[in-house]
């Protein structure tokens, strides 16, 4: 028997093809206006830029370069794993990830925030290597963890096209190789949202809130640089489903759970995935309660910032430093660049200092070298 969920699911493929839209909650008013933010509502990638390039992540984007180009290959756009003879590459576990390509969104924003085209042509790199290693039906079957591994590398290729085009800073050389990975990327997500590929995909998923905003963040953002109307309206129909599924499962107190508890690492991970769906997504009829979401989850997320400013794990259901392992084998750990950046990003965007103040501590604390201190 389906669960709800994929009944839920199901009903998004119907209802987009007859061009109505799913949500799994009560809508607000699409009129309601969204007060307490810095950037007045205009064009979404110029609103990101300017937070991104004038907030705490420009203090990771260091000049010394191996700092953004650790474990990555050069020469043929390799990252981490997927790079032979790397500790979990091809030739040790007879597959490779694509989800390590993702760092090309990584290697875009520190071209764009630096205006440094080398950086932009090596994130073409590698996306070039994830996209060459496509299959004919759009997905990427030698890799590990194909659907959940997928969505990562989808996400990552349309917030970088979406980032590129808002630039005004990048060639029209540059941006059109960009869009060139449109048609491929369209495969992509056209494959994630198969029903004989979503419905198990999400059910390995519903354990992890911020699954569903990964996926509601590929796929929306998607859906915003296709011209196949129908399946965008796919795309954007199961983007709300997660959206949704991500808004009932937030608790009370802010808490966006993982495998049934807290986690201060992770919470962090899907705040950052649905800060970018609100701030695209502004005038969709969920944007107001994702906006709750995320002022509800920070503000949790900054109960856990010790008055060391070193971020708690006591509790934590995932990332303990000793439990839970990654792709590598070794133990999972707090991400502090992404806990900084959650924070310094929707405190830009929400207008709540104490937020992009705390934001600046953390990043002090993990880098002195390169986050000044407050």
């Amino acid at each position: 028997m389906l669960r709800p969920r994929c009944i839920q699911v199901l009903l998004a493929f119907m209802m987009a093809a007859s061009g109505l839209t799913l949500a799994c909650r009560t809508l607000p008013d699409q009129s309601v206006t969204l007060k307490d933010t810095v950037l007045s509502l205009g064009d979404p990638g110029h609103q990101e830029l300017a937070a991104e390039c004038t907030g705490v992540w420009t203090l990771f984007l260091s000049p010394k370069r191996h700092d953004l180009l650790n474990d990555i290959e050069i020469t043929s756009g390799a990252v981490g794993p997927n790079i032979p003879g790397s500790p979990a590459s091809l030739e040790t576990h007879g597959q490779w990830f694509i989800e390590y390509q993702r760092r090309g969104a990584q290697i875009v924003l520190a071209g764009l925030c630096l205006k440094d085209p080398e950086y932009l042509n090596l994130a073409l790199s590698i996306f070039k290597w994830g996209f060459d290693r496509q299959a004919a039906d759009g997905s990427f079957a030698g890799s590990g963890a194909v659907f959940h591994s997928t969505t990562f590398f989808v996400e990552a290729v349309a917030h970088s096209i979406l980032m590129v085009r808002a630039s005004d800073d990048v060639s029209t050389e540059i941006k059109a190789k960009f869009d060139a990975m449109i048609p491929p990327l369209s495969r992509a997500a056209a494959w994630m949202i198969k029903p004989e590929v979503l419905l198990p995909g999400l059910e390995g998923n519903e354990a992890f809130t911020h699954r569903c905003l990964l996926i509601a963040d590929g796929l929306g953002l998607t859906s915003l640089l296709i011209t196949d109307q129908r399946l965008a309206g796919y795309l954007r129909a199961t983007a709300s489903q997660q959206i949704s599924e991500a808004l009932d499962s937030q608790r009370p107190d802010g808490v966006a759970p993982e495998k049934g508890g807290y986690d201060s690492s992770y919470q962090t991970v899907g705040m950052g995935f649905a800060a970018v769906w609100w701030l695209y997504f502004q005038n969709d009829p969920l944007a107001s309660a994702v906006k709750g979401f995320l002022d509800k989850g920070l503000t949790w997320e900054m109960s856990r910032v010790l008055p060391t400013v070193e971020v708690d794990k006591t509790g934590n259901s995932r990332v303990t430093g000793v439990g839970e392992v990654g792709r590598t084998g070794k133990p999972k750990d707090i991400d502090y660049p992404r806990v900084a950046h959650a924070l310094g990003i929707w405190g830009a965007l929400s207008g709540n200092h104490e937020m992009s103040a705390v934001a600046k501590k953390v990043c002090h604390f993990k880098y002195p070298d390169r986050c000044p201190g407050t």
